[in-house]
């Protein structure tokens, strides 16, 4: 890319990013969990559908201070 063309491609990256709703951390995945965790907590929460790493963050936060208590209950369980 040429140094005249920086700025419109950054207005372009920018455009597209915003349409495609890139920024919404709903979409993001392995960030802050890794694949196997992701996996692990679809399985023990089928229900929930987790894919995301916003889907577990949600989770997480819903069951507030009980979050590991009931992530240990549901792995003795399987």
């Amino acid at each position: 890319m040429k140094n005249d063309q920086v700025l419109l491609a950054g207005l372009l990256a920018a455009k597209a990013k915003s349409e495609a709703d890139y920024d919404n951390p709903k979409w993001y995945r392995n960030i802050i969990f890794d694949e196997d965790f992701l996996n692990k907590l679809s399985q023990l929460f089928p229900k929930r559908r987790i894919k995301t790493d916003y889907d577990a963050t949600k989770l997480i936060e819903e069951f507030g201070d009980n979050a590991l208590i009931e992530l240990q209950k549901r792995m003795e369980k399987k």
